[in-house]
């Protein structure tokens, strides 16, 4: 689904260049200069992200209802959220969202803002200044 490296760091610079890519896969083109009039600034993309990033477009594909709903879809991204994800998944016995969850742990606060708003870059808008700090 993603490109090598180099052809990614020449062209996916933010969380819209990756979100925009992504639909494009999907087969449902986005203009990224309609997300940036509509007031979106998207943020830089780290290889973490980026190296994350289709594991996480494969499971949004179906929704994020078992043990990352409250950190993938409600956009509850601190460290204590990612911790109850961990421990859920785990209770639950789900490999996939155990991986997932496990996956967040190492990243910065900043890290999983943008993993977040490459599936969703929507919800900067939304949510205003809430992702800032």
């Amino acid at each position: 689904m993603l490109m090598d490296g180099r052809l990614r760091a020449a062209v996916l610079r933010t969380t819209l260049d990756l979100y925009a890519y992504w639909q494009g896969q999907l087969g449902r083109p986005v203009d990224t200069t309609g997300l940036l009039s509509a007031g979106l600034s998207g943020r830089p993309l780290t290889e973490r992200v980026f190296n994350a990033f289709p594991a996480f477009a494969a499971a949004a594909r179906d929704g994020f209802y078992g043990a990352l709903h409250v950190t993938m879809d409600d956009g509850n991204l601190e460290d204590d959220s990612v911790e109850d994800a961990v421990r859920e998944a785990t209770a639950q016995g789900n490999a996939v969202e155990i991986a997932l969850a496990r996956t967040l742990q190492p990243m910065s606060y900043a890290e999983r803002v943008a993993l977040y708003l490459s599936l969703s870059p929507y919800e900067e808008a939304m949510f205003g200044g809430k992702y800032d700090r």
